[in-house]
């Protein structure tokens, strides 16, 4: 039987990322997402987002140092999830908002998100069911690790993360530093 945390943390987690791939077309990493995550916030509380103020969200909201934070934000716009403009009335200012494409994919990511947290609803209700909640979301965005397909992806994913980690560090161990 599926546990609470394989509800809760597993299935919710990959969830929201296939609702990034099904909306973008294509896998969304986590620090492009958290850049994009502090864009939202501080377009929240301030009207315009200045390069200051989103290095300093992007380094709380992904815990990283500001030079790191820096190449977060610089990655986001090459890969247009942000964009920037420099201040007419200032020229050393930049100011960061989303292109519109992305605000529109925003949007239906955070529709699908809501309608996730209903599939970890039924999933939590119905534990025993395989396709709780399935028809609340789209087939691409639907996971359970109870059903043995999911099962197979989610260990996938895994060896391509550790993968991926290992490429990230030097022959010491020791994780390289962005560029």
């Amino acid at each position: 039987m599926i546990s609470i945390i394989d509800i809760t943390q597993t299935n919710a987690v990959v969830m929201q990322d296939l609702a990034y791939r099904h909306v973008f077309g294509h896998p969304v990493e986590n620090n492009d997402r958290g850049v994009m995550r502090a864009l939202i916030s501080e377009k929240f509380h301030n009207n315009e987002v200045t390069a200051k103020n989103l290095t300093a969200a992007v380094a709380l909201t992904l815990d990283v140092s500001e030079p790191i934070a820096r190449n977060r934000i610089a990655r986001a716009c090459d890969l247009s999830y942000v964009e920037y403009k420099i201040d007419e009335s200032n020229e050393t200012r930049k100011l960061f908002s989303f292109p519109p494409a992305v605000r529109v994919k925003l949007k239906e990511v955070g529709a699908l998100l809501m309608q996730v947290s209903e599939v970890i609803k039924a999933q939590l209700t119905n534990p025993t069911e395989d396709r709780a909640g399935a028809e609340l979301v789209p087939e691409a965005v639907y996971f359970n690790v109870a059903l043995p397909e999911c099962k197979e992806m989610y260990r996938k994913r895994i060896k391509e993360k550790i993968q991926k980690f290992k490429k990230g560090r030097n022959k010491k161990g020791d994780k390289k530093h962005d560029a």
